[in-house]
Parts: C-alpha cells; structure tokens; sequence
C-alpha cells in the first residue's frame, strides 16, 4: 500500500455496520459497556465509536496525537480503539502483565497527550504531565474530563457522524509496546498500512472468514475481529494472567456461542485440553484455532487436536511486535513431519513465511548495518540472526533512533 494512499483501519468497522448491522459484533455479558449493554451490534459499535470520535475531533486533540487506552477487555475497550481511530489519535497500548513500574514508564515514554482509562489509571497517572484529554471509563474522581458515559449518554449532534478522518496508510495509527522480555520495553510504531497487511494476511492466511464466531483470550487479537467480519466473545478472563484463567471460562462461552476460532496461549490451551478430556467433550463448532505468544509442543497440540472435528485447524504462528504475524505451522504437519526431530531436541519448527513475508539468516552482529545486501546471507544450515520483511513490519521504535538502527535494515532503495 502507497503511504500516501488515504486509508483509516476504522473504515473497515463502518463497512461491516453497513453490510450486517445487525449482527453481534462484541460479547461480553460479564463486562457491559459504559450504556449497560453487554452485547454490541457492528451498527452500535460503530455508532458508539463514532460518538466518542465525535467528542475527540470536538476537544480539538491534534490529529496524531498520542492517547493512553487502560481499559478492560469488553465492548468499551473495542468502542475505545476504533473511535481513537476513527479521531485520527493513535492509542498507545501496553501489556498488562509487565508490572505496573514498567507499564507507567513505558506510557510516560509514549509521551500522550490523553488518557483514556479506569479510574486507577487516571490515579497512577496523576504524575503525567500535559494530558489534555481524560476521559474515565467507570466513575470520575478528583480529575477532570467526562466519563465515557456521559459522553455515551449525551445526544449527538445533528449530522455528527463523519466518516473517519483522513489519514493516510504511512500514518501512525497505534503505539504499541514490547513485553520487554528480551531487553527493555519499546513502543513500536505501528501504521495504518500495517494494520491493513495484518488483517488481510489473518483472513487469507488463517482462513477466518465474515460471519464467525471468534473467542478472544488476548485484546490486542481481539481488535482485528471488526475489522474482520467476525463477532467477537470475550471470556471473563484476566488478560494480565492468562495463565491463572479458569478453563470453565473458556469453554462455556466456546460452546455457548457456538465459536468457530479462538487465539489462545499455549498454557492455556494445556488447560483447556485436560479439562476438556477429563470431561469428554467434544468442540465440533472450533473451525481454527491459534495459539502463540510461547513455543507450542506438540504434546499440547495433539491433546486440543483431539477435542476438534475433522478438518479443523490448530495454527502456531510465529513473529513479534515488530512484525507479526510472519509464518505459520499447521500442527497436522507438526504431528506427521516434525514433532520426531522436536523430541530429538532440534528445536521448534514455526513453519513457512506467510504472503507476502520474505525471510533470511544473516550473520550476527551487534553493530548497525546500514544497508543490506546478499552478502549478508548465510549459507542453508549456519546459525545466525533471523531478518524479516513485509508489509506487517514496523519501521522504527517510538523515539528510539539507536534500538531502531540496530534492529531495522535499510533495502538497497533506502525503503
């Protein structure tokens, strides 16, 4: 995609309003959104964000502008993102598991201008210093701004529902941080062409088609259901500790609501496996699911597999923050070709590069290079460092010019 090609990721969420408006969109009866409603429409939703856009555009945040979501997973954390992208604000998320010392240094490097968050984020970020947006998803102490409610509950005005503002596919559409479990947490620049690449590598390459049904155990993945096509059931789980997350969370809404993919971590798939074996179940509805975030073995593959009806699909993909995803694995090929040299200890094979994805081994250096070039390349069986390439690759680190030279490699183009 041109970067200077007029493209707003929230677009997508409008035309599915258009196309199934009154199809569920968002799920989630054990965390209502600011109106009381467990459950969204793609009409209510995008008619919700489209409201609080309205609020934005109306404060006059600067286009661009940073903006703090702490929210919890549920139809006002998705009404939350796609209106900040449909204000042309770019939200700057954090993993909640890192701890709350880094997550505050982290949000304070972001540098926002807003926060838009529960009131123990507008507490904890007291300290920040030129927030000229707050608006507080549940009740207002001592800070200013409205609540989200109020925003909701306030009659919008005649003609008040633009389409979302222009911005273009080289824009930055969303910080996004590392978990920092290799180095220090860093915000990757996230754009909107990015965005655009991840939602069409996920359709074609995962084969989630419009009109399913998909259970979400990571926020971040669940963003991507509007955009999508899909509905989106949140379970009444800790999206910091996923790992403590009851499996009865999990499965009652997966055969409650009938969910055709779910994304969840290897540990909890493991959970959900025994229990589902333990019980005798069966998941004829589950037509894809994906697991990552950690190593996947093939124990915990075969024993989810087995819960599934015939042609259903167990995908490991493989990537980062700052690309993702690159490859993929079906776990059919795992069980037949590689699982032997797994338990030989030859390592985890994470599959082949998805569309669009281009992959190299070059030799390992802690300097930056400049340019790159075939030279760099390491013959088939030497170890080395791992580079990718494609459109779902950042280009740079939020106001990090050196992290970005190390890890960034210039095309001979300069691209």
């Amino acid at each position: 995609m041109n970067p200077e090609t007029l493209f707003n990721i929230a677009s997508l969420l409008t035309e599915g309003a258009s196309n199934w408006p009154d199809r569920p969109a968002v799920i989630a009866p054990h965390r209502p959104d600011a109106l009381g409603r467990g459950q969204l429409s793609f009409k209510e939703l995008d008619e919700s964000s489209s409201h609080l856009a309205d609020y934005l555009v109306r404060s006059r945040a600067a286009a661009g502008s940073r903006v703090i979501v702490m929210v919890r997973p549920g139809p006002d954390f998705v009404t939350v993102v796609y209106g900040l992208f449909k204000a042309g604000l770019a939200p700057v998320m954090v993993d909640p598991g890192m701890g709350v010392r880094r997550m505050l240094r982290c949000l304070a490097e972001g540098r926002p201008s807003g926060l838009v968050g529960l009131p123990l984020a507008h507490l904890a970020s007291l300290h920040f210093r030129g927030l000229k947006i707050r608006v507080t998803v549940g009740r207002r102490l001592g800070w200013g701004g409205p609540t989200l409610r109020e925003i909701m509950a306030t009659p919008g005005r005649e003609g008040a529902r633009p389409p979302a503002v222009a911005t273009r596919a080289g824009d930055t559409a969303a910080i996004l941080f590392t978990s920092g479990s290799t180095g220090p947490a860093k915000g990757v620049v996230y754009t909107q062409a990015m965005f655009k690449a991840q939602v069409d590598i996920i359709r074609q390459g995962f084969g989630l088609t419009e009109g399913g049904v998909d259970l979400v155990t990571f926020p971040l993945f669940g963003l991507f259901s509007p955009a999508l096509g899909l509905t989106s059931v949140i379970p009444d789980i800790n999206p910091a500790k996923p790992a403590q997350a009851s499996p009865r969370a999990i499965l009652e809404p997966l055969i409650g609501h009938g969910a055709t993919s779910m994304f969840a971590s290897p540990t909890l798939l493991d959970k959900v496996a025994r229990i589902g074996h333990e019980r005798h179940l069966s998941l004829p509805s589950l037509r894809v699911v994906i697991s990552a975030g950690a190593p996947v073995s093939p124990r915990v593959a075969a024993s989810f597999a087995t819960l599934m009806m015939g042609g259903a699909k167990l995908l490991t993909p493989y990537g980062a923050t700052e690309g993702v995803p690159l490859s993929y694995i079906d776990c059919e090929e795992i069980f037949v070709q590689t699982r032997a040299m797994t338990e030989q200890g030859l390592g985890m094979c994470v599959g082949r590069p998805l569309a669009g994805v281009s992959l190299e081994v070059i030799k390992i250096t802690d300097e930056p290079l400049s340019r790159f070039s075939e030279s760099l390349k390491l013959p088939m069986g030497e170890i080395g460092e791992i580079i990718a390439r494609g459109p779902m690759v950042s280009a740079a680190y939020f106001e990090r010019p050196r992290e970005t030279a190390l890890s960034l490699i210039p095309d001979p183009d300069g691209s």
